[in-house]
């Protein structure tokens, strides 16, 4: 996800609220303002910082429960701040924190495998929010007292700003009970932390002891989903080995489309045979079209076409009407010379599909037949196409792209 620090700055400082507390303490400027513009300006600024705590509370909140789930030993997983457009994800504690743009709610997770006194620390874990807001309150209290306004009049602006923080800080959590459910990572929702605390004591130990591999299994297939693949194979390769058959198999079976996506086709060809006895005889038999058609994708970026062939013919057998599956018989009609058999699948693809990455990858192997029967005008405008979108391609397909240009070099000397 691309980050924009900017936004996610001005999301926990909003421009207006800045500015409008700015235009209401220029009347108090020097002591000019007598105690009602004093009074009405102070009334006004705890208003306008109403918007900014609540938003600061939530990611003290959320930061509470991190650090107490990290010192009573839990596994921190994630935080998700605000809803909509996300602005960001970075990482705290080991913990993936989502910032988004409409900062009105927040949720977190941490995982504890360990069970010995997993209510007492789970408990603490789920209060930790709540704690570290209590603290801030109070020290923050104290150190007007003590430093900034001893008086703490109705008419001192630190008195309400004091307020103000104390009543969001409260608000978070009285809201919890008006609206116990929070949106959750990858589900629909969870239920609030007050919520869970107060059904803690009739919850069976056995439902808060977490299996870290289905951790590592979610996270890798969210990385996955978003592209991130170093650390998606990083996790993945934790699991190629798990004695969970579903995970085993997804984990070999990613990996091994992370590998061809990165062109690295030996290694995912040794990923894909792994699974063969899975594929054939075991509940994953849903998986072997995908099978087929990867590796004969693999082989093809080998050259070699015979086994190319010989597992797309298997993936058409199982399904005849993917729009990837048009491609690939395209690709291997260019190999085997029936370039008239390639062509029309692969402009069908170029000209009409909505996948912008399938588009393409049908306009590079179109681009090859064009030029192996020398139509340079029309293959010239597909090159225009995929060089206009190249920013788009994946390194499998840039991989091919460099080799169909070559082909076309070598058939303008020949």
């Amino acid at each position: 996800m691309k980050k924009y620090p900017l936004k996610v700055f001005l999301t926990f400082f909003p421009p207006v609220t800045i500015a409008g507390i700015f235009l209401m303490l220029l009347p108090r400027w020097k002591g000019n303002g007598s105690e009602n513009v004093l009074f009405i300006t102070s009334i006004i600024i705890s208003f306008l910082l109403w918007f900014v705590f609540i938003r600061w509370a939530l990611a003290i909140r959320e930061t509470g429960k991190m650090l107490f789930a990290r010192i009573f030993g839990g596994m921190p997983h994630h935080v998700i701040l605000g809803r909509g457009k996300g602005l960001g994800e970075y990482e705290w504690l080991g913990a993936k924190v989502g910032i988004n743009t409409k900062l009105t709610v927040s949720a977190s997770k941490a995982f504890f495998a360990h069970k010995p006194f997993l209510k007492f620390r789970y408990a603490m874990y789920l209060s930790g929010g709540f704690l570290l807001n209590a603290l801030l309150v109070v020290v923050s209290e104290r150190i007007i007292y003590y430093t900034i306004s001893p008086s703490m009049t109705s008419a001192t602006l630190a008195w309400w700003v004091w307020k103000t923080f104390a009543l969001a800080s409260a608000y978070i959590y009285l809201g919890d009970f008006i609206a116990p459910v929070r949106p959750n990572y990858g589900e629909d929702g969870f239920p609030s932390d007050q919520v869970t605390l107060f059904n803690l004591w009739k919850t069976p130990i056995e439902n808060l002891a977490d299996d870290f591999n289905e951790i590592y299994y979610r996270d890798a297939h969210d990385y996955f989903k978003r592209k991130n693949y170093p650390k998606a194979i990083r996790l993945y390769k934790k699991l190629v080995n798990d004695e969970d058959e579903t995970r085993k198999f997804n984990s070999r079976f990613n990996l091994g489309t992370i590998f061809l996506r990165e062109a690295k086709f030996e290694k995912s060809i040794k990923m894909y045979e792994s699974l063969e006895r899975m594929i054939s005889v075991g509940a994953f038999g849903t998986q072997a079209f995908l099978w087929h058609m990867e590796l004969a994708w693999n082989y093809l970026g080998l050259g070699e076409s015979a086994l190319a062939e010989q597992h797309a013919r298997q993936a058409f057998l199982l399904n005849q009407n993917d729009e990837g599956m048009n491609i690939l018989r395209g690709a291997i009609f260019i190999e085997k010379g029936e370039l008239n058999k390639a062509y029309p699948l692969l402009k069908e693809v170029t000209d009409n599909s909505f996948n912008l990455e399938d588009r393409l990858s049908a306009a590079i192997f179109l681009y090859d037949c064009l030029g192996r029967q020398q139509s340079w005008q029309e293959a010239e405008e597909y090159k225009q196409f995929i060089e206009d979108y190249s920013a788009y391609l994946s390194v499998a397909n840039a991989f091919f792209w460099e080799r169909a240009q070559k082909n076309a070099n070598l058939s303008k000397k020949g």
